[in-house]
């Protein structure tokens, strides 16, 4: 019997060659051509998706080639744009300069105008409304906070005042040209009959911006006393 298979074997050589090869043909195809081939293609959509991405990079360089000569004088001349801006906002106000701007102020308002908490200012409000006068500094307020970190910030002023209609005029023209920027909150005026004047509160917002322009202190001249101690 096993003579025979051999036999058969023998004569049929050809064909059991050619199945074993087709066996291995199958086996090669399933699990090495199949898998390199998958691969390959995936790497080679990969790389096709990349060089298309490049591409486009490269055309858009190129069409913004002339745009970006330009960005370094724009970032200057918004650079020296910012630094003008800011300089228009000081960085503080201390209580001289509170009082000083209120001196500028009543000046500018024309004889006879009382800006503040003086005594006669006083005597007025007790007299007409029996509103006592109480001094204080302004109070800071933080209103926000810009992109380069600067905070800017608002000095409330509340003060009061006694003039005559063209005096509060004045005083307004004052406040939207005088180079301290500043807003009026809200103002409140009584007309008084007996000497056609106004009197009312004035609340006053001055704007400052910290991490802007340095603050410069004002010069006060401190008057001789002849006395080291004052209140000795």
């Amino acid at each position: 019997m096993i003579g025979g298979f051999f036999r058969a074997l023998g004569r049929n050589w050809k064909a059991i060659l050619a199945l074993l090869l087709l066996i291995a043909a199958i086996f090669i195809h399933l699990n090495f051509y199949r898998p390199a081939k998958t691969q390959y293609e995936t790497r080679r959509n990969q790389l096709a998706l990349t060089l298309t991405a490049y591409q486009s990079s490269l055309a858009e360089g190129m069409r913004y080639q002339a745009v970006d000569e330009q960005i370094p004088a724009a970032l200057e001349r918004i650079e020296k744009s910012r630094s003008e801006l800011y300089s228009a906002f000081p960085a503080g106000m201390l209580e001289e300069d509170q009082l000083l701007f209120l001196e500028y102020l009543q000046s500018e308002m024309g004889e006879g105008s009382l800006l503040g908490y003086n005594q006669e200012l006083h005597e007025i409000f007790m007299r007409r409304f029996g509103q006592d006068i109480q001094f204080q500094f302004g109070m800071t307020q933080p209103l926000m906070t810009t992109s380069d970190g600067a905070e800017l910030q608002g000095k409330i002023l509340t003060v009061y005042y006694h003039t005559t209609y063209e005096g509060y005029k004045a005083m307004v023209s004052a406040l939207s040209n005088n180079e301290r920027i500043t807003s009026i909150l809200y103002s409140t005026y009584s007309y008084n009959d007996e000497d056609n004047t106004l009197d009312g509160v004035l609340v006053l917002r001055h704007y400052l911006l910290h991490g802007g322009s340095d603050y410069e202190k004002p010069l006060v001249e401190v008057p001789e006393t002849g006395k080291e101690d004052i209140f000795n």
